[in-house]
């Protein structure tokens, strides 16, 4: 027999809609989704990738922007696709190459307190400190001191997932995610559609075990530092 040339077949939103329904019961093997379950299962599957955001961030989620700075300027409205800004930044002075500069400073990110605690906010110079402030529709970066120069700030950030609006369209997810994608379409397919209870159940609990797995390969694979500190006789000389 002949192995595949094909590697890591991408399904298409049409395709995770439709084994959903197949899988919930709805359907048969034989059968698709047509005209209002279509679109109601993109509703849905638009519901199931939306709350991955809540499950961690994820390798492919994670991304670096480049914010130009602006002198006198202490806050920038970022991207609407950009949930929450992640770990220290680093700024770049005015005039250096971004991709290879001389020097980077660090930029720490604080909570909304510590932001508030800070000293006078009248302050220029490079920025030391970053306050990602999420109440509104995007997320608005203050930072102090505020830019006294046109420098860049380089963020991580966490980015939404990429809408699930066409049949045509792949998920924006890698292949591992297939399968818990699909249970958790199908549990939710069922409830809408009324299927009994304990399919419903059967569903959920094969999401929440598939989801696991998934999460754990999704994230990064670069092995922490750990630490280890213990009580010794010369601690309190």
């Amino acid at each position: 027999m002949t192995v595949s040339t094909s590697k890591g077949k991408r399904w298409t939103v049409g395709d995770v809609v439709r084994r959903a329904y197949q899988v919930a019961g709805v359907l048969e093997a034989s059968q698709t989704p047509t005209g209002a379950d279509r679109r109601l299962g993109r509703e849905l599957l638009e519901d199931v990738l939306d709350a991955l955001a809540t499950e961690g961030v994820f390798a492919r989620a994670a991304e670096f922007y480049n914010l130009t700075l602006t002198s006198g300027t202490p806050g920038y409205t970022l991207p609407s696709y950009v949930i929450d800004v992640q770990d220290a930044g680093v700024y770049i002075a005015a005039g250096e190459d971004v991709s290879a500069a001389s020097a980077e400073l660090p930029v720490t990110l604080v909570s909304q307190e510590q932001w508030q605690l800070l000293g006078t906010k009248a302050v220029e110079g490079p920025p030391t400190r970053m306050y990602a402030h999420r109440t509104g529709d995007s997320v608005v970066l203050y930072l102090w001191p505020t830019p006294d120069e046109a420098g860049t700030l380089r963020i991580r950030y966490q980015r939404e997932m990429a809408d699930a609006d066409s049949d045509g369209v792949t998920l924006d997810l890698e292949v591992f995610w297939h399968q818990y994608v699909v249970q958790a379409l199908a549990m939710q397919v069922a409830e809408a559609k009324s299927m009994p209870a304990d399919k419903v159940m059967r569903l959920e609990g094969r999401a929440a075990r598939l989801l696991r797995r998934a999460r754990g390969a999704a994230n990064e694979t670069a092995s922490a530092m750990i630490a280890v500190r213990h009580a010794t006789g010369w601690r309190y000389r």
